[in-house]
């Protein structure tokens, strides 16, 4: 578990998007807009989303092709409102 949580974070510091320094960013009001056209703000997204659904789900494992085929389907559910907000369109998917 505690291998699982530094890879995870490791990914997200190497990836996450710029933040000044007392910014915040509220991962529950993020939208697909969010996601388009930035592939690092993407895997920091997946991977933020997935960490919280293991999260709620008790899951310890981390599957990087079920959190592709998670992502795959979420911005294909993007495509038709952009204003959508992500986190409901990741707990939709299983």
């Amino acid at each position: 578990m505690l291998r699982l949580v530094a890879v995870l974070g490791a990914l997200l510091l190497s990836s996450s998007p710029a933040l000044a320094e007392g910014e915040t960013l509220d991962l529950a009001q993020s939208t697909c807009a969010d996601l388009s056209g930035n592939s690092a703000a993407r895997r920091f997204f997946v991977i933020w989303f997935d960490g919280y659904l293991a999260g709620k789900r008790g899951v310890t494992v981390s599957d990087g092709k079920r959190m592709q085929a998670r992502l795959d389907r979420v911005l294909e559910a993007c495509q038709s409102d952009m204003s959508q907000k992500i986190l409901p369109l990741m707990e939709k998917q299983k």
